[in-house]
């Protein structure tokens, strides 16, 4: 898996700078970022040297970085193989400063063109999870998912930094906060509320859409949701961000 990306040579993929065994355990190396993951980076009060603009382009970038494992195109312009993170959320992509940075493929996959993409699903942290990944309340059973959940956290984080920009860290609990629901036996935090929206999500977005002096801002949002703010189930399928309008 590793090997592979590192063919991709993508600005926005972790690099790998070497590894090693060490009392039987297997170590990889590389660059050392300071800046830590995008969960710390929102935890903190908003850079005054980051522009809106700015912010964007790291959006962009991240986004880049999700099609070229997913398309996986090599050696010439056709895609070769195709890829699945499976697990990305806050903690999964780190921050150098100037980029995001796509990490942790412990439990990502790829396969050849000619492969079914189905995958069973495996990451159960965070609360990017797309509603097809498991069915929730009781009985808890997880499904066999798609890259598509990749693009659903993605949107979960484009929101997230969307609020973050608009709204702060402050806002950002308040978000995180308001998207509590309980479904016997357990409490979460979700951007959905498994077979319907988290209306909270819904509320949020519209108000920050309804309030937006940049277009910028009011694009990025009804690029991730339809004008009924439902979350979309978007599709990358070039090295632009194209989305088809799926509930």
């Amino acid at each position: 898996m590793l090997s592979t990306l590192q063919r991709l040579d993508h600005p926005d993929i972790l690099c790998i700078l070497a590894c090693c065994t060490f009392s039987s355990k297997h170590n990889l190396i590389s660059p050392f970022l300071a800046s830590g993951t995008l969960r710390d980076f929102l935890e903190r009060e908003k850079p005054a040297a980051l522009s809106q603009s700015g912010f964007f382009a790291m959006i962009a970038g991240l986004a880049s970085a999700i099609w070229a494992l997913h398309v996986f195109v090599l050696d010439d312009t056709k895609p070769s193989r195709n890829g699945h993170h499976q697990d990305l959320r806050h903690d999964n992509v780190l921050f150098d400063g100037e980029r995001f940075i796509l990490a942790d493929f412990g439990l990502s996959s790829i396969k050849s063109m000619s492969q079914s993409t189905k995958t069973p699903f495996k990451g159960r942290k965070g609360y990017c999870q797309a509603p097809e990944c498991v069915d929730l309340g009781h009985p808890y059973q997880e499904h066999q998912i798609t890259p598509a959940a990749d693009i659903f956290a993605l949107g979960c984080i484009i929101a997230d930094l969307t609020v973050y920009l608009v709204r702060g860290q402050s806002g950002l609990k308040e978000f995180r906060d308001s998207r509590n629901f309980h479904m016997a036996p357990m409490s979460y935090f979700l951007y959905h509320k498994g077979g319907k929206p988290n209306d909270a999500v819904s509320i949020i977005m519209g108000e920050i859409s309804d309030s937006a002096s940049s277009k910028s801002i009011h694009t990025v949002i009804h690029l991730c949701f339809n004008p009924a703010l439902t979350l979309l189930r978007p599709c990358l399928v070039g090295p632009e961000i194209y989305f088809s309008w799926q509930a």
